[in-house]
């Protein structure tokens, strides 16, 4: 039989790998992939994204696609915490009520959305048929689909509760 020239000698002193480490360290990290998978959902479900806001989800899109989740999660969150956040300002004017605001093309040019512009301002509007002229509105930018869902759900069930009620003459 061959003698194998290494036989017996000893092995170098190496160091120890590093010891294997789960996806989830049970801090909440979730491995890059999956994180960017859950960032890209949530900014799919937004809603008026502009051209360059789309663009840059279909950029995270294509780099999730290719491999390079750590580049996407970034690019997603940093875009999430804008969506989040974007919000445009409305001076109410006398006689307005907030299904007449939604319904203009610059707020959401959708009158049954009006339950939006209720939910975002409650600490300025008590009561949805009654508003202040000059009352500086908050417009969120980017509802999503299911908070558009339930507002025009709302908006169905009370049809005059975002509309001022008309004033009753009294009969003498």
């Amino acid at each position: 039989a061959p003698v194998d020239p290494l036989d017996g000698m000893p092995l170098p002193n190496l160091p120890a790998l590093p010891a294997a480490t789960p996806a989830d360290d049970g801090a909440g990290a979730a491995p890059p992939a999956g994180a960017a998978q859950t960032e890209l959902k949530l900014a799919q479900e937004r809603t008026g994204l502009s051209d360059a806001q789309l663009a840059q989800l279909n950029d995270a899109r294509a780099r999730l696609a290719a491999g390079d989740a750590g580049t996407a999660l970034a690019s997603l969150q940093a875009l999430n915490a804008q969506l989040r956040s974007e919000a445009r300002s409305y001076t109410v004017r006398d006689g307005e009520s907030l299904r007449q605001i939604a319904a203009r093309p610059e707020v959401y040019d959708n009158a049954r959305l009006w339950p939006l512009l209720w939910k975002a301002n409650k600490d300025h509007i008590k009561q949805p048929a009654h508003l202040e002229p000059g009352t500086i509105l908050t417009v969120p930018a980017h509802p999503t689909v299911r908070e558009v869902e339930q507002a025009i759900a709302h908006a169905r069930k009370n049809a005059t509760a975002g509309t001022p009620a008309t004033p009753h003459k009294s009969t003498p």
